[in-house]
This record gives C-alpha cells, structure tokens and sequence, in this order.
C-alpha cells in the first residue's frame, strides 16, 4: 500500500483514539475547551517504505499563542510566523535517524476555526528518506519547538502494524514497525 493510504488508514484510527486521548490528557492539562485540550497535540504518521505522510492537529493556542481570529496586524504577524515555524521546523519535531537522509515538505498548513473563539492548527507534510525507515526510531522536540506543547499523543502506521505513545514534553520515541 501507498503512504497515502496509510494515512488514510491513520485518520481512521485516531478520529476513534483522539477523543480518549485528548480526554486522557485533560486531567493534566492547563485547562480543557470544547474539543481540544490546551496543550495537547496529536501527530499522525503514515510510513511506507522511505516515505511517510506526517499530519499534525493542535489548539491554536498552543502554537499561535490565541485561538481568537487573527484580525490585527499585530495578531496577523503573530499567527504568520507561527506557521512559518511550524512550516520549517517540522524535521525538529519529529526526528527521524539522520542516517535516514529524510527530507520534509509541507503539503498543508491551516488555522482551523471552531466558532468563534477555538481554532486548531492542521498541519501535513510530506517525507521523503533515501533509506528505508522500518526498524528506525523516531523521536520528538515539539516542546523545545512550541513550549505551549506539552503533550504529543502520536499514532504511527507502518506496513505491518500501528504503534502509539502518549509522549509528553519530547521525552520518548517509537520504533517504526518492520
């Protein structure tokens, strides 16, 4: 099957696992708001092969900074350079073996509005690795990227099967399944 697919397979999965999930992880959190927990991000990563398809979904607030819309300048330049860390950096948040030779590319990013005062950020990328990542360790420094990211609820699909951690403040790391 395609990484494409596997995605597919992934959203599947954690559209069912995210809820408790996030439900889990609001006992800890700063506070809790409507659908999301501040704080908390969930990471979907599809791998096949040398190529995976990587999507990220956080409260705004935990990487903008407000989850209001961003009228003002001031909000507008705020918001724009958030995502244009998140665009750039995304091979600093998910760590695959430099051995790997992994490239990233952002495919999608968006602030997502829930009404008038939530919003979430949706983020795809796509990698590509010159070798195979199966048996590779994949690690995680979206705190050391985003403070307001404490924990990343990751759900992982390789070819043979799905792994998942809860792993909070970057410390922990998921083998990619052979």
């Amino acid at each position: 099957m395609t990484a494409r697919r596997y995605a597919l397979a992934v959203i599947c999965c954690v559209v069912c696992n995210v809820g408790l999930s996030w439900a889990e992880a609001g006992t800890t959190k700063r506070h809790q708001q409507g659908a999301h927990v501040h704080g908390a991000a969930a990471v979907n990563i599809a791998i096949d092969d040398r190529t995976a398809i990587i999507e990220l979904i956080a409260p705004a607030d935990s990487v903008v900074g407000f989850e209001h819309q961003a009228k003002s300048a001031a909000d507008q330049t705020r918001q724009a350079k958030a995502l244009d860390l998140l665009r750039n950096n995304m091979d600093r948040m998910v760590v695959f073996n430099a051995t790997l030779g992994c490239r990233f590319a952002p495919t999608k990013i968006d602030v997502v509005r829930q009404g008038e005062e939530h919003a979430e950020v949706h983020g795809t990328f796509a990698v590509s690795c010159q070798s195979p990542m199966a048996g590779s360790k994949v690690r995680f420094g979206f705190t050391r990227t985003f403070p307001g990211i404490e924990t990343v609820n990751v759900q992982l699909v390789g070819v043979t099967q799905q792994v998942g951690a809860s792993v909070k403040r970057d410390k922990g790391e998921l083998e990619v399944p052979r």
